[in-house]
């Protein structure tokens, strides 16, 4: 791994190896992926230690979104919780996945439940998605989000990979598990 990551050049310099639509894989269905082994979960003060560490790096456009800071840290501390405490979804391994424990949507991705300020019900939102929001930086924050509001495709092939290292900008229409109109959930991008 390069880079310290402790800064928005080394992040920034992560991203630009985001694989485009010339090098991304193909999706593979989770009914092809082995099973996931058991979560191993952080303690809480594992999840405040993991939310201090991410806040470092939440883009300002993040930020500036969430009516407060707690509401962002609420967020992280979800992200926090339903993935293993030996995995970092923003400075982990590049060669590794991180895997999603939490909920899914009918077409088998990552989603996260979140009240959008100004609203009073929550709602699902892709965690790639939510993920690129939170921590890309603007060049690649631009490629994705003219894809369609679908899960963005992640280099490793897998559905349940949140490793933000992993999400790709490949064309989303070439996506082989397109949500039919009633299984879309809605996006922070909105």
């Amino acid at each position: 791994m390069d880079g310290c990551f402790s800064c928005w050049y080394c992040l920034q310099r992560r991203q630009e190896r985001v694989p485009t639509k010339d090098t991304a894989p193909e999706q593979v269905s989770k009914a092809d992926l082995p099973p996931p082994p058991p979560l191993q979960k952080r303690s809480e003060q594992e999840v405040q230690e993991k939310i201090k560490s991410w806040m470092v790096f939440v883009h300002p456009r993040a930020r500036s979104y969430f009516e407060s800071v707690e509401k962002c840290e609420e967020v992280l501390g979800q992200l926090a919780r339903l993935t293993d405490r030996n995995d970092d979804l923003i400075l982990g391994d590049e060669d590794s996945c991180v895997h999603w424990y939490g909920p899914v949507c009918d077409n088998g991705h990552a989603i996260l439940s979140l009240l959008k300020p100004g609203h009073i019900e929550p709602c699902h939102a892709y965690l790639t998605r939510i993920l690129s929001f939170m921590f890309a930086t603007d060049e690649l924050y631009e490629k994705l989000m003219p894809l369609p509001k679908v899960p963005f495709r992640m280099s490793c092939g897998k559905p349940l990979c949140v490793f933000l290292g992993h999400v790709s900008a490949a064309e989303a229409d070439e996506f082989p598990h397109q949500p039919s109109r009633s299984s879309l959930v809605s996006s922070t991008s909105s």
